[in-house]
């Protein structure tokens, strides 16, 4: 029965992403352009159905079990590696291929993202940690290594894919979107990670985070709603941006409003916030020097 919950998990989630793939070869090359942000849209509520699936069947067989989970994450890494040498060794390629590496990295995201919340014994703590989390992604992004990354991955797709891709592209979630023939990447697994820990913490903490909660048991996570919008303004302005920052933003905002205990923080960590924070934007500014 286990075993079959792992499989509900993969198969939704390739059988999906093969299905849109097709019919979006069959839309008008006239009305794709507007499609493409409809299609991101039904993957986001697909992969939200994956992940609730994950935290309601999977994860409490795995809730204060280090070994089981460290054998999952190992499964996970396995798959991981031997989709990279197919692809960059052996040179066979395809898009069930991309759809079986995308169901693991968010599969793995899920794992991850689950086991980030054991530590937390209050939702306030949420807020130092999101502000972190925020701040790396903002500097990685525009400074960091991501910039270099980000760099590599379009000259990539720009010039036509040639040869295998970048080891970027292998930790980037890919979506079907209208008109392409292949898989395309659309975000970090990292972003995943962050809105997966965040709905756990929610649940941990008893506090409903779907904010389609009025339309019965369809799930969608506040904390998705700041990768959304970042999806879209990324695609509107045509550059890569941090996803992280709107994430936190989107779910801390929600959430401290309808639960104040989500507001209450000590001294004790408004002061290395604070100091962090002034770390963080010093940093920014030495390095555009």
């Amino acid at each position: 029965m286990r075993m079959l919950n792992y499989f509900v998990f993969y198969g939704a989630w390739i059988l999906l992403s093969l299905f849109l793939l097709q019919t979006g070869r069959w839309i008008p090359s006239v009305v794709t352009a507007g499609m493409g942000n409809v299609f991101i849209l039904m993957m986001l509520l697909g992969l939200s159905f994956v992940s609730r699936h994950y935290q309601l069947r999977i994860e409490p067989s795995l809730k204060q079990r280090l070994p089981q989970r460290l054998l999952v994450l190992a499964v996970c890494v396995l798959i991981f590696g031997s989709g990279y040498t197919m692809v960059t060794l052996l040179g066979i390629q395809g898009n069930l291929i991309s759809a079986i590496h995308t169901a693991n990295l968010l599969f793995f995201a899920c794992v991850l993202g689950s086991w980030l919340t054991e530590p937390l014994k209050r939702p306030a703590e949420l807020i130092p940690l999101c502000l972190v989390m925020s701040l790396i992604d903002i500097f990685s992004v525009f400074q960091g290594p991501t910039r270099e990354l980000t760099s590599n991955l379009v000259g990539y797709y720009g010039s036509g894919q040639p040869g295998p891709p970048p080891l970027v592209d292998y930790i980037l979630i890919k979506l079907p979107l209208p008109g392409q023939s292949s898989l395309l990447p659309v975000f970090g697994v990292s972003d995943w990670i962050m809105i997966v820990m965040l709905s756990a913490a929610a649940a941990k903490f008893g506090m409903n985070d779907n904010i389609l909660h009025r339309f019965g048991k369809v799930y969608f996570p506040v904390a998705a709603m700041g990768l959304v919008a970042t999806i879209l303004a990324a695609r509107e302005l045509d550059m890569y941006l941090p996803a992280l920052p709107m994430i936190a933003v989107c779910f801390l905002a929600v959430m401290s409003f309808k639960f104040p205990e989500v507001r209450h923080l000590t001294r004790n960590e408004l002061r290395p916030m604070a100091l962090f924070t002034a770390f963080a934007g010093g940093l920014f500014v030495i390095a555009r020097l």
